[in-house]
């Protein structure tokens, strides 16, 4: 079995998991979320509670904040893409269930 297969049968789509990496991408795009609200929040409490330099506090902000973006819009389209061939493997099985059921209807005549 490949790496590549071996990842994806091991990756995690409900439950509990302790490593991102083994998170399915659909799961890491909502952590990816979750982790920029709360990032959000944490650097709102820090600008009101004046903890450092705004100045470093906004520059902080704006690199957490590009980088969140980044990862977000990667796993999106990725989860898009694993969806579109999941939904083409789907009806092609039905495609070739129909196809079969009706060789069976053809035989039993």
């Amino acid at each position: 079995m490949s790496k590549k297969k071996k990842k994806e049968k091991m990756l995690t789509d409900k439950g509990f998991q302790l490593f991102y990496g083994n998170l399915s991408t659909r799961r890491q795009l909502i952590r990816n979320i979750w982790v920029e609200v709360i990032g959000i929040v944490i650097f709102a409490l820090a600008w009101m509670q004046g903890v450092m330099n705004q100045n470093i506090l906004l520059l902080l902000l704006v690199i957490f904040t590009c980088s969140q973006a980044y990862q977000i819009g990667r796993n999106w389209l990725t989860w898009k893409e694993e969806k579109e061939k999941l939904e083409k493997q789907r009806r092609a099985q039905e495609k070739q269930e129909k196809v079969n059921h009706q060789k069976e209807q053809k035989d039993n005549l």
